[in-house]
């Protein structure tokens, strides 16, 4: 995989562990492949945090539209639960109420 996929992920918003989430690699092999792109890491944990792009949380807003569940939605974008919720809402989307989807 070209270190700067990974590097356009980080700087989206993704954290490491959400690129070894969604790429499948190690966090050795992330963080190597993120120097190589040349990429500013973020000091860690979520007080430090980026906020989160507008393209990224787009990105999660479509995904989570599509019908998923918010944990559905976390493992498909690689990114927590709290950032399914802040991804849709900061998008301009809903969340919707906690539950099975009606069978129509």
């Amino acid at each position: 995989m070209p270190a700067a996929e990974f590097g356009r992920a980080y700087d989206a918003g993704l954290s490491v562990r959400g690129c070894m989430t969604r790429f499948g690699y190690t966090r050795v092999m992330v963080e190597s492949a993120l120097r190589e792109a040349g990429t500013v890491m973020r000091p860690p944990g979520r007080a430090h945090a980026a906020p989160m792009s507008a393209e990224y949380a787009a990105q999660i807003r479509a995904v989570y539209d599509s019908g998923l569940s918010v944990q559905q939605t976390a493992e498909k974008i690689g990114c927590g639960l709290r950032a399914v919720t802040k991804g849709v809402t900061l998008a301009g989307g809903t969340m919707r109420p906690p539950g099975p989807v009606p069978r129509r």
